[in-house]
């Protein structure tokens, strides 16, 4: 049964480098989701949720996904420094991060009545992480952790505050201990731009602009490439990134984005696609999750996919998350998932020497 799950596996993995932009190159990039963005809070905010009855150990995100320690930055590039390229490069992870987060404290003064946003700079401070951000400026500049942009928040401004409003009880307690997206939570809450309207159009695109604004201020440079959270977004609102400055949208292969009032249009992608607006399209076709259950090797499965990435000429983009390479909730999770990432890469230095480490952005422009 393994067999044919792996044989399985492996003909998916050929299927999605069938079509697309070709190289002789043999480029690897780790784009890693949901940095900057709130989850669970704390170990305090863990035990509350789990005395309220709410199955946080059934979520992986709830149970081990929070802002990223001094710590867990210092482990972590530790480990993309341990390897070097053809070209003498470390390894390096896209940071694809959400600059801002929910103000809880001023959400809370004000009854759930208007969202209140942050910079993830002022939420790191109230997390007592002082030179956390010093870390992500250190990655930048050594190319160890690069940032694009995930959306300005990880939620639904309108879906949590109808939650809140609504009294969806998991809601309220998780945003009582500053945490969102829990077993129980609203549906969509934690897909920021997902439209139950088309008229809804105008308040989404307004919030792209104060999220590009929000994440050039925070970083000096503008943010050139995208991934939506939750993969849920109308392609309409590609345009307003494009006249903000975003020259490639990380997507999916095969999709059917939602565009309001129960409408539907299905995109079919390939790695350097230019859409309606002149933006190139970036695929993943690798998958790197060693904090999830579903797929028990996940190292022996990204290097499966990663060779067939490199046998169809074409460039390793391997998908992961922040959950995998933290530790503040659980320890051992950011152990086992340093520890497999460690692995990861001393066999892909071993069995392709000619290797080449890119972020995000450098792979955009080599495509």
């Amino acid at each position: 049964m393994r067999r044919n799950m792996l044989n399985r596996r492996k003909t998916v993995s050929f299927i999605k480098n069938v079509f697309g932009v070709r190289t002789g190159r043999k480029l690897v990039a780790f784009y890693v989701d949901d940095w900057g963005s709130v989850r669970t809070r704390d170990t305090k905010a863990l035990d509350y949720l789990k005395n309220k009855g709410i199955a946080v150990d059934s979520a992986r995100f709830s149970r081990y996904d929070t802002l990223a320690s001094e710590q867990d930055l210092h482990k972590l590039y530790s480990i993309l420094r341990s390897v070097k390229d053809c070209n003498g490069n470390n390894a390096c992870f896209t940071a694809v991060m959400n600059p801002c987060n929910p103000n809880f404290e001023a959400i809370k003064k004000n009854g759930y009545s208007e969202f209140i946003s942050e910079p993830f700079t002022e939420t790191l401070k109230k997390y007592g992480y002082y030179k956390v951000f010093d870390l992500w400026k250190q990655g930048v500049a050594e190319n160890l952790f690069y940032p694009i942009f995930h959306g300005t928040e990880h939620v639904s401004r309108s879906r949590l505050l109808a939650a809140l409003q609504s009294g969806n009880l998991p809601d309220i307690w998780a945003f009582e201990c500053d945490s969102v997206g829990v077993p129980g939570s609203l549906q969509n809450i934690m897909t920021p731009y997902w439209m139950n309207s088309a008229d809804e159009k105008d308040v989404l695109a307004e919030n792209l602009k104060q999220g590009l604004e929000a994440f050039e201020r925070i970083f000096g440079f503008q943010a050139n490439q995208f991934r939506a959270g939750g993969d849920v977004i109308s392609p309409d609102l590609y345009a307003v990134l494009r006249n903000n400055g975003v020259k490639y949208i990380d997507d999916t292969l095969y999709v059917k984005r939602h565009l309001g009032d129960g409408r539907y249009k299905t995109i079919v992608n390939f790695p350097g696609k230019m859409n309606r607006y002149g933006q190139k399209i970036i695929i993943r076709n690798c998958v790197f999750e060693p904090a999830s259950n579903v797929i028990s090797d996940a190292v022996g499965n990204c290097l499966m996919m990663i060779d067939v990435a490199f046998r169809c000429h074409k460039p390793a983009v391997i998908s992961s998350h922040r959950v995998n390479f933290v530790g503040a909730l659980d320890e051992n999770n950011s152990k086992q998932g340093l520890s497999r990432l460690s692995e990861l890469l001393q066999e892909i230095v071993k069995r392709y020497p000619d290797v080449e480490f890119v972020n995000a952005d450098q792979l955009g422009e080599l495509l």
